[in-house]
């Protein structure tokens, strides 16, 4: 704002009051000086208010400035963080480019089993023991306390008031016995739940652990099985009975001239190595106790 400069104005009224002060005497015209003092103080005043006016428009000028300045940083920060979205998304569209079929998929069961992880997480946060034990004895305290407040208005009728004793009325000798009947009923009643759970709690360890030896067992069992089945003849097979068989009695007769003379652990080993030598003759058919 462009204001005229009144300082000239008052320097000129100053001295056109030196000079009527000089001029006048002091019982002739004081209304003059009054006047041209208020006029003084009212060109002061304009020029306080103009100096008001143009601080507070360099004030505007200032606020415009930095909000301009604000709305342009802020345009430039959402710029920025458009094209650093813009270029993520590219990013991603070429690496998905890039993969094969078989790649996709394993991202795409990576994301499936990723939600899956998470809505297991939030039942087992939901649903835990411990979440659903924890709310039952919360729910149960604060039951307790509402029932107490009860219980004081209507065995009493009215609010217990700070140092009375509460009456309650005594029960009758029916209401005890049939309490205790349904105690001694409950007792009973989860006695026998726990032995029908312990019994079929021992019945499944029992078939698990059948199932399990059975489980380990089978394949030595298949194993001896098939050692000792018999298998079908071939025409090498007849040299190896006779070969077999050759063995056998001489083992046999050795054995007869050992028992009597010989020490046990030889007649031992003899035993096993007939007992061997019986066992191949059935895997080759021959039976040599027919």
């Amino acid at each position: 704002m462009n204001s005229p400069d009144i300082r000239p104005e008052m320097q000129a009224a100053a001295a056109h009051d030196k000079r009527a002060v000089a001029n006048v005497s002091p019982e002739k015209d004081v209304f003059a000086l009054t006047a041209q003092l208020l006029q003084r103080d009212r060109i002061q005043k304009e020029h306080d208010n103009q100096d008001h006016a143009r601080q507070d428009q360099l004030r505007q000028e200032n606020l415009k400035q930095d909000t301009m300045r604000q709305d342009q940083l802020r345009q430039a920060q959402l710029k920025q963080e458009q094209m650093r979205r813009e270029q993520i998304v590219r990013e991603k569209q070429i690496k998905e480019a890039n993969k094969t079929p078989e790649q996709l998929a394993k991202d795409e069961e990576a994301r499936a089993f990723s939600a899956r992880s998470e809505m297991s997480l939030a039942s087992i946060a939901f649903c835990s023991p411990l979440m659903l034990f924890g709310m039952g004895t919360a729910m149960s305290v604060f039951d307790s306390f509402s029932g107490n407040k009860k219980d004081v208005v209507m065995l009493n009728g009215r609010p217990v008031k700070k140092g009375e004793q509460q009456e309650r009325p005594e029960l009758s000798q029916y209401a005890r016995e049939e309490a205790d009947k349904k105690l001694k009923e409950m007792m009973a009643r989860n006695e026998l739940l726990t032995r029908q759970t312990e019994g079929k709690s021992l019945k499944s360890s029992e078939i698990k652990r059948s199932e399990k030896t059975e489980k380990a067992d089978k394949p030595r069992v298949n194993r001896f099985i098939e050692a000792e089945a018999p298998r079908p003849l071939r025409a090498s097979d007849s040299l190896e009975i006779k070969k077999l068989w050759k063995e056998r009695q001489k083992l046999v007769e050795h054995l007869e001239r050992v028992r009597g003379q010989g020490s046990l652990a030889l007649v031992s080993k003899l035993v096993s190595r007939l007992e061997t030598l019986d066992r191949s003759l059935k895997r080759l058919g021959c039976d040599p106790e027919a």
